[in-house]
């Protein structure tokens, strides 16, 4: 960061593959609320169609990389080190290429920047289904701009005594396991301070867990404001196929390095589908019947989630929004 650049300045570092759609809705998102100094740097990684700017980017500050000498696509890490490194900017925002921010983003983030160091700023994640995507652009777009008013969003930790406003008072949280990567903003020196991203995670699941932790270990602390602060909104798109066994390599790279995580992050393995003895060889031998005992927990859990929507569903206000029922936070 050169000396002249203002200390509120922020880079949004967007990674993505094929995602020249998605890029569009983001920017059309940002393009308003970008100042003098900002910038966005799309990540462009090995797309079969390069990534065009458009329309959209005019008057604002654009960048369009690409990963090069990296292998083939979905290195996340690598992908989001090569926009960091190309911003020259105080924040860096990074900013999944299928996620679209609330209208009052930056302002929010530069609010909360501007009153406490050393923070790591999480939005609130709502989802956006294919079905209400085929509604078009124009129509999701407001969709988006409203989302906080009819979006349930409940998971992490408490939001109420979070900062509600640009004045309200800030709720700093040691709980990294929260910050997923889809939607932060994090001052650069503490991106320098680790090294970035570990760019020996591969596809889905981790790699975000493993810069977080170790911006804890930094001394960061996570702000997560409620939604009617800062949010941003996931395009659902179908899973792949490999899910499962890219977050089973990526979760063992994880508490291979740092053991002291397989408590925090187990319920969340659980939850996707691995299991106890995924890690067995990280940790030592245990008795034979634990993998028995580990299924059983396993399976309690899943039934207890599945109550718990349940119930959540039928208890949900209904309201005359355009948002359907299909429209949900995970």
């Amino acid at each position: 960061m050169t000396a002249e650049a203002d200390p509120l300045s922020i880079g949004i570092v967007i990674p993505g593959h094929n995602f020249q759609r998605n890029f569009d809705w983001i920017l059309e998102a940002l393009a308003p609320q970008v100042l003098p100094g900002d910038r966005i740097v799309a990540v462009d990684d090995h797309s079969t169609k390069p990534i065009r700017v458009g329309a959209y980017g005019d008057g604002v500050d654009v960048d369009v990389a690409e990963v090069t000498g990296r292998g083939g696509p979905g290195n996340r890490s690598a992908a989001r080190n090569v926009g960091w490194q190309r911003c020259d900017t105080a924040l860096i925002m990074f900013l999944d290429g299928d996620m679209v921010p609330g209208p009052h983003s930056l302002s929010a983030i530069r609010a909360l920047h501007a009153r406490e160091r050393s923070i790591v700023v999480k939005a609130e994640r709502f989802a956006l289904s294919s079905d209400d995507q085929s509604r078009g652009k124009r129509e999701c777009l407001q969709m988006i701009a409203d989302a906080w008013r009819w979006c349930e969003a409940v998971e992490g930790p408490d939001r109420t005594g979070g900062a509600a406003a640009a004045n309200g008072p800030i709720c700093k949280s040691d709980r990294w396991y929260y910050a997923a990567s889809n939607a932060i903003s994090v001052e650069r020196r503490l991106v320098e301070a680790t090294s970035g991203w570990d760019e020996g995670y591969t596809g889905w699941g981790e790699e975000d867990m493993d810069f977080a932790y170790r911006l804890h270990r930094a001394g960061a602390a996570f702000v997560f404001p409620p939604a009617e602060m800062l949010y941003a909104v996931h395009l659902d798109h179908p899973v792949r196929p490999d899910r499962l066994a890219s977050l089973r390599a990526n979760a063992r790279r994880f508490v291979a390095r740092f053991p002291e995580v397989y408590d925090v992050r187990l319920p969340a393995y659980e939850a996707c589908g691995l299991h106890r003895a995924d890690f067995d060889d990280l940790r030592g031998q245990r008795p034979p019947h634990a993998a028995i005992e580990d299924r059983c927990e396993s399976l309690a859990a899943r039934i207890g989630r599945a109550l718990g929507r349940w119930v959540s569903a039928l208890t949900r206000p209904r309201t005359g929004s355009n948002w359907s029922d299909s429209v949900y936070y995970r």
